[in-house]
């Protein structure tokens, strides 16, 4: 399961802010983060109030500068969860179990969208706690979820069953063989034309991924 948020903290008081903190999950995995200058620096530690979770701590003032009153700071954070600990098998049927607030912050989030992006996935069978849309395309779902001034303190838990899409899982080794050849004439067409190309990367706002 991959985690990935972007924040943007707005600072509306009267001094500056050199340092953060926040709360993420015990065993989150692979921890990034980072804005659009690169990575950001930060250390974690083992939270003394909360036993499921870990301190990220940003020095802003190591390779940025202090949050000014009045000004904002946009960031990302990105992680992964076992899936083994949140995720049941029932054949082609899976349920998840998961906190829809997986990073807690120890201010006020005044607004916040989470989309829950599930690969492989063919219906939607269940969900205790109703999405505000549901983003359909072939093989993808992806719910999404809302909601405003959140404090530390919230939890917001879901459990949702969906069946995965059988025919998605049969051809992904022939895409897996189509990118393949399709890299490789690529490389052929640079070697042959002296050309170079420029990687493109998507960014994804507060974004759950579930990977079949």
């Amino acid at each position: 399961i991959k985690n990935i948020e972007e924040v943007t903290l707005e600072n509306i008081g009267i001094i500056e802010v050199p340092l953060f903190s926040m709360n993420i999950p015990i065993d989150a995995k692979n921890v990034r983060i980072y804005d659009d200058l690169g990575e950001l620096f930060g250390e974690i530690e083992d939270s003394e109030t909360h036993s499921l979770k870990k301190v990220l701590s940003v020095q802003l003032y190591q390779n940025r500068v202090s949050l000014t009153p009045g000004s904002k700071f946009k960031f990302f954070i990105e992680y992964n969860l076992p899936h083994e600990e949140y995720i049941s098998y029932n054949w082609l049927q899976q349920s998840i179990s998961i906190d829809l607030l997986t990073t807690n912050f120890d201010f006020l989030i005044h607004e916040q969208t989470t989309n829950i992006v599930i690969e492989g996935c063919g219906t939607i069978d269940y969900t205790s706690s109703p999405p505000e849309a549901i983003l359909k395309t072939v093989g993808t779902r992806v719910l999404v979820y809302s909601s405003e001034n959140t404090s530390p303190f919230e939890k917001r838990p879901i459990l949702f069953t969906y069946t995965i899409d059988i025919f998605d899982l049969v051809l992904r080794p022939i895409i897996f063989i189509m990118i393949i050849a399709f890299l490789a004439s690529i490389g052929i067409f640079i070697e042959n034309n002296g050309t170079s190309i420029i990687p493109i990367f998507s960014k994804v706002t507060s974004s759950i991924f579930l990977i079949i």
